[in-house]
């Protein structure tokens, strides 16, 4: 069941226009999924060693990715630098070459709660890399996310976070 989610989710994250592998082959009874190689540097890699300008383009590619999905009610599950890549490493026009993988953990959900919690992991995988530059960057990432209704989701996300569970 965890193939067929994760190959349907994938296919549907390619049609919101978010750059992730390419199908090949799904085998149900092996449970594999083959799909392409992306070449680059995961985004954990590269994150704290680029400057400013370049991070916050990276930021602004990531959270505009991650609403492309989201609009399309899709949930990550696992949104963590490891599962990002800059495609050829290149810097140069890093709003096209990001990709996106490992949907394993996805599903489907319009809860603003959901994509909260979601936006969540992401800045807890920052904050373990590198905590004072995942604070400005998670800051573009929500600017990039939703420019217009930024402080609703940030104030889901300090809902989610006052919980306890999500403490730094």
């Amino acid at each position: 069941l965890r193939t067929k989610s994760e190959a349907k989710i994938l296919s549907d994250v390619k049609r919101t226009g978010v750059r992730a592998p390419v199908l090949y082959d799904v085998d149900f009874e092996d449970k594999s999924i083959v799909m392409e190689k992306i070449n680059g540097s995961l985004v954990k890699d590269i994150m704290s060693s680029i400057d400013d300008e370049k991070r916050k383009e990276l930021a602004i590619a990531i959270g505009e990715n991650i609403k492309a999905f989201h609009d399309g009610d899709i949930i990550h599950g696992d949104l963590t630098g490891s599962n990002m890549i800059l495609i050829d490493d290149d810097l140069d026009d890093i709003s096209n070459n990001l990709a996106i993988f490992d949907f394993g953990l996805g599903k489907y959900s319009d809860l603003l709660e959901d994509k909260a919690a979601d936006l969540l992991v992401l800045k807890k995988s920052f904050q373990s890399i590198d905590y004072d530059i995942a604070i400005q960057t998670f800051d573009w990432i929500l600017e990039a996310y939703d420019s217009n209704n930024q402080s609703k989701m940030a104030n889901k996300i300090a809902e989610i976070e006052s919980r306890g569970r999500y403490t730094h």
